[in-house]
């Protein structure tokens, strides 16, 4: 790998020659070109001047940090260009087409700077081939519907940090083939059936929005997602059979929300789960085996409002977690045999805190584990 920078004009240009031979076009080494603009208004005539030879080569174009506003400038047609980052500039409009055709685009960064619109400009070559949107750190309001629906390729659409305050259920059209959508930290209260076309779906994240309840109309159609995030909402309402149809979900952190109760049922068609964090909601009890059957390796259940005693059969279905958080809670006591079935605690520390001004522990006998665990925690008894 060879790295190099020359001027042309006002523009500086940092090369970036990859030894990729089978990405290479007619025996010639690709480039990643990052362009420093000092003067704004002459980019696209200095631009003009870069031998085509070269152009053709281009396969990345870096003009972020270069304080554009407005849109990015229109571009020169690039044949092989596949990635843009046009991050960090002071764009109020994320232009999603060109006058120029760049046919081999897959991937556009646009985060980071002031954009309030998205345009998709009739007449203009779409870039109809992006697999790759980022769109966060902005300051989107309102999605027009279908604004993606020339997208068909499109996996990844990460729209966080923005204002955004509505979807509906066809604010995606035409993105059936989305892998990765993250919506967090937006001010968005309803799913709204908004998401009935991602069957293909695998990380989803709502995390610090509005969301006051949650349907399982909502997510009905996650059948392959393997990661959701709703924490840090207000949610109160989850439908006891939310989450029957994502039979391969693997994480699931509903943290920071104002549940106060939770099926037995929630998690019966979970098999894969692994990470479950239901830390700062207000549970006053946890359904006895509610994990039941489960291979769970990271549970967070501290900060709520666990009141009266944890029974056995409680954390059956936990036996692979290694620590164990019960602080801030209102127990007063715990069962014997309330933690039996851990069976890693001969290969792993396993940590238990509780802390909590109501508890009194009443033990008249323990078994193997229980005794490990006192032993190992030095519990106060």
């Amino acid at each position: 790998m060879s790295i190099y920078s020359f001027q042309i004009g006002n523009l500086e240009y940092d090369i970036d020659r990859i030894n990729c031979p089978h990405h290479s076009y007619n025996g010639y080494v690709p480039i990643k070109l990052q362009i420093i603009d000092t003067e704004r208004n002459h980019f696209m005539e200095q631009f003009n001047n870069i031998d085509t030879n070269i152009i053709n080569l281009i396969i990345a174009l870096n003009m972020s940090h270069n304080e554009y506003y407005i849109q990015e400038p229109n571009l020169i047609a690039m044949r092989n260009l596949a990635t843009l980052d046009v991050s960090s500039n002071h764009l109020a409009i994320a232009k999603l087409t060109n006058t120029n055709e760049l046919p081999s685009l897959t991937s556009i960064n646009l985060s980071n700077n002031i954009i309030k619109k998205i345009d998709v400009s009739s007449g203009e070559y779409v870039y109809e081939r992006l697999t790759h949107i980022d769109l966060s750190h902005n300051y989107l309001v309102s999605l027009p519907d279908a604004i993606f629906h020339r997208f068909r390729e499109l996996e990844y659409l990460d729209l966080s940090y923005n204002y955004i305050d509505a979807v509906t259920p066809i604010t995606f059209e035409g993105c059936q083939n989305l892998l990765y959508l993250n919506m967090t930290h937006n001010r968005i209260s309803d799913i709204n059936s908004s998401l009935i076309r991602f069957s293909k779906l695998i990380t989803l994240s709502f995390k610090n929005n509005k969301l006051y309840e949650v349907k399982r109309s909502d997510l009905d159609s996650l059948t392959n997602l393997k990661r959701l995030d709703l924490s840090s909402n207000s949610i109160a309402n989850l439908d006891a059979n939310a989450f029957d149809n994502m039979n391969l979900l693997t994480s699931l952190d509903l943290s920071g929300n104002q549940l106060k109760t939770i099926a037995k049922q929630m998690f019966a068609n979970l098999n894969d789960l692994k990470e479950i964090n239901l830390a700062g909601n207000h549970f006053l009890v946890l359904p006895r085996g509610i994990f039941k059957g489960k291979t769970v390796s990271s549970f967070l259940i501290q900060d709520n409002a666990l009141t009266g005693s944890i029974v056995r059969g409680t954390f059956e279905g936990l036996q692979y977690v290694t620590q164990l958080d019960l602080g801030n809670q209102q127990l007063s006591t715990i069962e014997d045999y309330a933690f039996s079935g851990w069976k890693m605690y001969k290969k792993f520390f396993l940590i238990i805190i509780i802390y909590s001004h109501y508890l009194k522990i009443v033990l008249n006998y323990c078994n193997i584990c229980m005794n490990w665990i006192y032993r190992t925690t030095e519990l106060q008894i």
